[in-house]
Parts: C-alpha cells; sequence; structure tokens
C-alpha cells in the first residue's frame, strides 16, 4: 500500500494546501535554525489530514524536495533569459516569497482582511451559543447531577411541659429555626447550582474557541496561497 501511495500524483489543490502551510510564518520560524525538521512536518502532516490530504513525512519530505529543486531551476531559467519567459510553474510566487530575496508583502492586506471577517464568525457563534436552545438543554441535564447539600437534620421533640404557655413559645422558636436553616439550604443550593451553569458554559465556549481557531489558522494559510497564484 505505502509503494502505491509513493506513485500517486499531488493534484493542485493538494499541493497548494501543503505550500500553504509550509509558507506560513509559524511553520517558516520553526524551521529557520532549526536542527531537525520532522516535528515540524509532522505537524504540516497532520493538517494536511484536517484539510483531506492524507500523506506520509516520507511524501511531504520528498514533495518539497522536488519544490524546491524546481523553484531554483526555474529561477536560473529566468537569470539567463529575463523576466519576459513565461512561469511555467503555478506555485513560483509562493516559493519565490520564501526562498527568494523580496518579503512575501503581496497578500498581506487580503490575508488580514480575510482573519479578521473569520474572527468575527467566530465571535458571533460564541455569542449565539450563549441563546442556543440545544445548549440550554445540554446545560438542563447536567444540572441534574448537581450535588446539593446535605438534607438538613430532624430536631429531637422537645420534652412536654406542663406549661402551655412554654410549650408555645417552644414551638414558635422551633419553627423559626427551622425556617432558617432552609432558606440557608436553599441559598446554599442555588450558589452551587449557579456555579455548576457557568463552568459548563465556559468550558464548551473554550472548547468550541480552540476548535475554530484551528480552522481559522488553515483556512487563513490558504486564503493566501490563492492570492499569491492570482498575483502571477
Amino acid at each position: 500500500m505505502d509503494a502505491i501511495k509513493l506513485k500517486q500524483q499531488w493534484s493542485e489543490e493538494e499541493t497548494s494546501c501543503f505550500l500553504a502551510l509550509w509558507s506560513s510564518s509559524e511553520v517558516q520560524s520553526k524551521l529557520d535554525g532549526a536542527s531537525r525538521t520532522k516535528p515540524v512536518l509532522q505537524q504540516i502532516q497532520r493538517e494536511m489530514a484536517v484539510a483531506g490530504f492524507d500523506r506520509n513525512l516520507v511524501q511531504i519530505s520528498n514533495k518539497l524536495k522536488k519544490l524546491k529543486k524546481d523553484y531554483r531551476d526555474q529561477k536560473k531559467d529566468l537569470g539567463r533569459s529575463g523576466n519576459g519567459r513565461p512561469r511555467r510553474n503555478p506555485h513560483f510566487d509562493v516559493l519565490d516569497s520564501v526562498l527568494g530575496d523580496r518579503p512575501a508583502c503581496q497578500v498581506t492586506g487580503a490575508l488580514n482582511s480575510a482573519t479578521i471577517m473569520l474572527e468575527s464568525m467566530v465571535d458571533d457563534s460564541l455569542q449565539q451559543s450563549s441563546t442556543d436552545p440545544e445548549l440550554s438543554v445540554i446545560n438542563d441535564r447536567d444540572d441534574d447531577n448537581v450535588e446539593l447539600p446535605p438534607p438538613l437534620g430532624c430536631s429531637s421533640p422537645a420534652p412536654s411541659s406542663s406549661s402551655s404557655g412554654e410549650a408555645s413559645s417552644e414551638r414558635g422558636k422551633r419553627k423559626r429555626d427551622s425556617t432558617s436553616d432552609l432558606v440557608q439550604y436553599l441559598e446554599r443550593a442555588d450558589e452551587r447550582f449557579l456555579q455548576h451553569s457557568k463552568d459548563m458554559d465556559d468550558a464548551l465556549r473554550q472548547d468550541m474557541r480552540a476548535d475554530t481557531q484551528s480552522l481559522l489558522g488553515l483556512m487563513g494559510r490558504m486564503v493566501a496561497v490563492m492570492e499569491a497564484q492570482v498575483q502571477k
């Protein structure tokens, strides 16, 4: 199976996805001066898998070497024949933004605009989650498992008294004490309920933000590659 996959050709979309990840400032900062590139290539491999492209490390490494070789060969051809020579490599601009002498600044504006738009979408989705009926149902179900304070102990009956006045006074005192204890019990239960609901909402929003930020980074890098190809 691995031998068959090694012979598979890379599509333009797959190559663009790979170059978007490899040319990002995050990946380049990790590669700069690194003695081992395997962890970085593994990160690229995972993000490509998220985008639907399944490649092993050998394939990714060989593809990068081939792209660099093609870029250098075409760079030499352009130097000998002048800049008027047509560019046959559709990924030349992306490779040149990393391997060339000029800074990769052509797509900064478009990338920033796309990033701002996507971040706005993330914030809107998080705000809507607070009023989402489905999330309310989840919280209601979890609230059933809230641990409430232990019930109050029953008071032992007061000894009988021959005086009806003293008995009536004792009953009134016990009633006031029971009411006060009940109020305190309800207050503690309400505080635990509110804290539990807040913890559940915070955890859910944190998970949603982490997943969305990961997708945001991948989409931003894809926008950068597409804009670079348009600028050719």
